[in-house]
């Protein structure tokens, strides 16, 4: 694993509405790595579609070191030559149970900016 050599920042999706686990993975194992990093949380839906349009990406988070895109929770895993954890559970579950009881998601999940309800 090569050193990081250049400010780490982390973008990711924390709204009154959802609180993405993989942006708190994220910040979970650059911790364990003894990596000082900055935390940058995106706080609205307009705030994450700006910053998706930006960096033409369709999911948060989303891990920099300096200038240079690393990628989201598992691609940073994979950099630190660890196993990746894996979900507790399914989006899809999740919004099919909204869709089951007569909800809609008021929007995206933290992984994809396009809903399956919209």
């Amino acid at each position: 694993m090569p050193p990081v050599n250049a400010p780490v920042i982390v973008y990711r999706m924390s709204t009154p509405e959802h609180e993405c686990p993989w942006g708190l993975r994220a910040i979970s194992l650059l911790q364990k790595q003894g990596v000082p990093f900055t935390d940058m949380p995106l706080r609205s839906p307009a705030e994450i579609d700006v910053f998706k349009a930006k960096y033409g990406v369709s999911t948060t988070p989303q891990i920099f070191f300096g200038d240079q895109r690393i990628g989201g929770y598992t691609d940073l895993a994979d950099y630190f030559q660890v196993k990746a954890e894996t979900a507790d559970y399914s989006y899809w579950d999740f919004e099919r149970n909204w869709l089951l009881n007569g909800l809609r998601p008021r929007h995206s999940n933290c992984f994809t900016s396009i809903s399956i309800f919209s």
